[in-house]
């Protein structure tokens, strides 16, 4: 389900806080005459020095990634990956386009939880992989037992998915934690990770 109205978060970093607020909107959305999802992301960046906007569009069926981009504070200029079959092409500030070979479960990975979602019951399917500075991640996704999470005055039924990263890092890497809510529209509630925490504000 869309989430028409954004939603707000906190994050803190090594125990610090290190962001003053965290959007996330997700919207319906057509792209040549395709269903998609929009999602929206603007975070506030202390080492970028400002917001950062993030658009990702998503396939309406599958929650594939089709498009990320966003925009550091002060430029004008996107810096956009797209994704296709077997590649992803990443420009840079409008001019320097790379390449790079993906899978095809490669997802985007500020909007992973959605994918999350749509293959809970079925393990086979929560694999996943991710860009990050131009490398190619792979992790696993396991669910855990619903949690309930207390977030100030409210409490949250949330789906506890756990994942480690697959292959020779799998015992060194630390495992990333999303709390996400079990009713629609299925936002996510916490997310951790070693050095950073990211919870929902009502």
């Amino acid at each position: 389900d869309a989430c028409d109205s954004p939603a707000a978060y906190r994050r803190r970093r090594d125990g610090e806080s290190r962001t003053s607020a965290e959007s996330f909107l997700v919207v319906e959305d057509t792209l040549d005459d395709e269903a998609v999802f929009r999602v929206e992301i603007d975070r506030h960046d202390d080492d970028a020095g400002g917001v950062v906007r993030h658009e990702v569009v998503l396939d309406g069926h599958t929650l594939r990634p089709l498009l990320s981009r966003n925009r550091p504070p002060g430029s004008a200029t996107w810096e956009e990956t797209t994704y296709g079959r077997d590649e992803a092409t990443i420009t840079l500030s409008g001019e320097e386009t790379r390449y790079l070979r993906i899978r095809s479960d490669t997802v985007e990975f500020l909007t992973a939880q959605l994918l999350f979602l749509k293959f809970l019951d079925d393990d086979d399917r929560m694999r996943f992989s991710f860009i990050f500075d131009d490398v190619l991640y792979h992790f696993h996704a396991n669910l855990k037992e619903t949690e309930t999470v207390i977030l100030g005055s409210s409490s949250y039924e949330t789906f506890h998915v756990v994942c480690k990263m697959r292959g020779t890092w799998y015992h060194l890497a630390p495992a990333l934690h999303f709390w996400i809510e079990a009713a629609p529209p299925h936002r996510l509630v916490r997310f951790q990770s070693r050095r950073e925490v990211v919870e929902l504000v009502e």
